[in-house]
This record gives C-alpha cells, structure tokens and sequence, in this order.
C-alpha cells in the first residue's frame, strides 16, 4: 500500500536543514521585495525632481525672457526717490478699438487729441498756457516781454500748452541784471503738433509717407486689438487660478508689445523730433548760461517704437547762498500719422529726490495717444 505523501509543512518539520534553507530563501524574498520596492520610490523621486527643476527653469527663463521682451518695448527712467521705471511704448498709444474701451476716469482733450487719466493729487494745479508764459514762469517777464512782439514770440504763443504744475519751487540766484532769479517747479506739460503745418515749417513734403501709413495702421489696429484679448484672457486665467494658462498668456502679451513696438518705429519722424529737442537744448542751454558755474548733461537718450526720450539734469549753483540745485528735464517725443506730440517733465531738487516725481510717473503712465 502506498505511503501518504508528506505534506510540506511536514517536510519542513522533519528536516532542520530544508527549515534553514526555506527561511533563507523566504529571507531573501523578503530583502529582494523590500529593496525593489524602495529603489523604485527613488527612481520616482529623482523623476519627480528631475520634473520640478525643468517646470522651475522654464518658469525662469520664461520670466526672463518677458522681462526683456518689454524692456525692448519700455522706455527706463530714472526720477526720483522710486528707482527705476518703465514707460510702455506700446501701453502710451492707442488705436479707436481700445479707446473706446477705456475707463470713465480718462478725459479726452479735443484741443490736443489724446486721453489722459489724471492722478489724484489736490495740490497740482492744471492750466491752459503758452511757451511764452511758461518761460516766464521760470526765468521772469523781462525776457518774455522784449521777445513778445517779435517772429520769436509768435512762436512761442502758437500752440497751446497743457500744463501741470505741482505745489513746490526752488529759487536760484543767478546775478544777472536781466533774469536775477530762477524759479523752478515740478509740472508736467503736453503739446499737439498738427503733422502737415509742421512739416510746412520744415519745409518738408510729407505725400511720400501717405503711401505707407494705410498699410501701417491696419497692422497696429490688429496688434492692438490682440494685445487687448490676450490682456483680458490673463485677467479671466488669474480669476479661475490657472497658474499655467496665465504665465502662457504673459508670455504672449510681453511678444505683441514688442510686435506692436517694432509697428510703430515706421511712424517715426525723426526730422521733427530733431526739430523739437534743439528747440527745447537751446531754452536749457540759456537757461544754463544765466548761472556761473553751472551744467547741464544728457542723462540717457532712447528711441523706442514711435517715441524719442531723453533726460537732461542741469546743476545750478546759486550766486548768493552757494547751494547746489537740480533740475531734472525729461522729454517724449511721439509720432502718428497725421499728429506728433511732446510730453515734457521738470523735477527740481536739492537732492535729485524730488518727491513730486511719483506723481509725474503716475501722470505720464496714463497718457493715451490715438494713432489714427
């Protein structure tokens, strides 16, 4: 009769050696599970890693790259107490599509053609004036009241002036018999050029550009219509916190500013803003030519787009007291089609902190200029 076989348990039982060699083995299951288990983990992990740094380094270089990308399209300033700021080339114009599209704080100045959202600030005081008044402002009316009467003087009444004058001043003595002192304050000023009448003084012919400017502005009219879609998605992908949507978004913004920027560099007359800054260089020039001992220097110099900046300081030092004084002039020439424009900034200061400068920043960011 045949024997039962014996169950494995009962081998094991029954043979200490195949109990030593069933531990060992189940040991070795064991430690080989155990470690495949955790290399495993540690290869996600280093996956993972690997995956947080690449999303890390293109968040990076993404921002980077937007960063330049408007700072190709920016103008850098450097007023104030605030360090640096940026003008937006492509932000300072706007087509008929978003300007209709702007907020009821903008008012729209018929006589100079361009909107402007005026920054709250009690103490600044706003006034219709000309060239002629404004230089009396600051040098007296000795010199504006023998000039008056003459081609220079109706110059300088032609074309209105928008100014903006802010609460302070700083007095310079200068020891001239004529213009004895300097008064300076902060404002800031924008006048309108009509285009033909301009070129009319230059003795320039303008039909040669007509050809192009259709053209030109069917282009800045779709890169500003996209510029303000992209603008509203942004805000509607921050509302539903789609971080990823939103920094694609950015990016695409930060690439049609600089689109729209390269547009309007066609719209640039560079015979009329030359025109302009050696009017203004030589008004500084005199001005300068009143102190003893004074000077003036271009600070920076950009063009960017259709907009021609530079900044001047002039450093007086008065006759009597012998205390230094700063006068920080900024200037934004701005082309169109058909109207140019010329924004100007005066800061003053013992310091080159003028504390009115935060102000001028908040008034020349919301200046819109139609370009139609």
């Amino acid at each position: 009769m045949a024997k039962p076989k014996k169950t494995f348990k009962e081998l094991v039982e029954g043979n200490p050696l195949t109990s030593l060699a069933v531990v060992a083995a189940a040991a070795v299951t064991a430690t080989f599970s155990v470690t495949s288990y955790f290399n495993g983990s540690e290869q996600k992990i280093r996956e993972l890693e690997c995956q947080h740094q690449l999303a890390t380094q293109k968040e990076s270089l993404g921002g980077q790259i937007a960063y330049l990308q408007g700072r190709l399209s920016s103008i850098e300033r450097k007023i104030g107490t605030e360090g640096s700021s940026y003008l937006d080339v492509a932000g300072l114009v706007t087509t008929p599509d978003r300007a209709s599209s702007l907020g009821g704080e903008y008012k729209y100045f018929t006589d100079l053609k361009l909107y402007i959202s005026i920054p709250r600030g009690e103490s600044w005081k706003s006034e219709v004036i000309t060239e002629l008044k404004l230089t009396e402002y600051l040098i007296g009316n000795s010199v504006p009241n023998s000039v008056a009467q003459t081609t220079l003087g109706e110059a300088l009444t032609e074309l209105p002036v928008h100014l903006w004058k802010g609460p302070s001043q700083l007095e310079v003595n200068t020891n001239d018999e004529i213009v004895p002192k300097l008064t300076l304050f902060p404002f800031v000023a924008v006048q309108s050029f009509d285009n033909a009448h301009y070129a009319q003084l230059l003795g320039k012919v303008i039909a040669e550009n007509e050809k192009t400017d259709g053209k030109n502005l069917k282009t800045l009219t779709e890169l500003s219509t996209k510029l303000t879609t992209q603008t509203n998605a942004v805000k509607s992908a921050q509302l539903s916190a789609n971080e990823e949507a939103t920094q694609d978004t950015a990016k695409s913004i930060s690439e049609t500013r600089l689109a729209l920027t390269n547009q309007l560099a066609d719209l640039f007359r560079s015979d009329f803003a030359a025109f302009v800054l050696y009017g203004e260089l030589n008004a500084m020039y005199q001005i300068r030519n009143l102190v003893e001992g004074s000077s003036m220097r271009l600070v920076t110099a950009e063009k960017k787009g259709n907009v021609f900046y530079a900044h001047f300081l002039l450093t007086f030092v008065d006759s009597k007291n012998k205390e230094f004084v700063f006068w920080d002039r900024e200037f934004f020439f701005v082309s169109g089609p058909t109207r140019s424009f010329l924004l100007l900034t005066s800061a003053p200061s013992n310091d080159r902190r003028a504390s009115e400068s935060a102000w001028i920043t908040n008034w020349l960011g919301s200046v819109r200029i139609p370009i139609e």
